[in-house]
């Protein structure tokens, strides 16, 4: 594509849109979305509402719909907390 766009369709219907600016967004069969980003963070969306970031350094945040948020620190540590929702 002229944007330096590139789709990739496989036949499980997974679809892969890698962007000229080094996103790469993978879209799989489930409703999934995965975004890799050029820095190399990634953050996947779940059909339940879960999202989960994975930073560079190897931290993992999931945040559940519910509110809560899961943080999994780069040495295994696990740190849980309730975050507020608002209305």
């Amino acid at each position: 594509m002229s944007d330096g766009l590139q789709v990739f369709k496989f036949q499980n219907n997974q679809v892969e849109k890698h962007h000229s600016t080094g996103m790469k967004e993978i879209r799989f069969p489930d409703g999934t979305i995965k975004c890799i980003f050029p820095s190399g963070e990634e953050e996947s969306i779940f059909t339940d509402g879960t999202v989960q970031r994975i930073e560079t350094n190897g931290t993992k945040t999931i945040e559940y719909a519910n509110g809560q948020r899961d943080v999994f620190m780069p040495d295994g540590t696990k740190i849980k907390e309730r975050l507020q929702l608002r209305f």
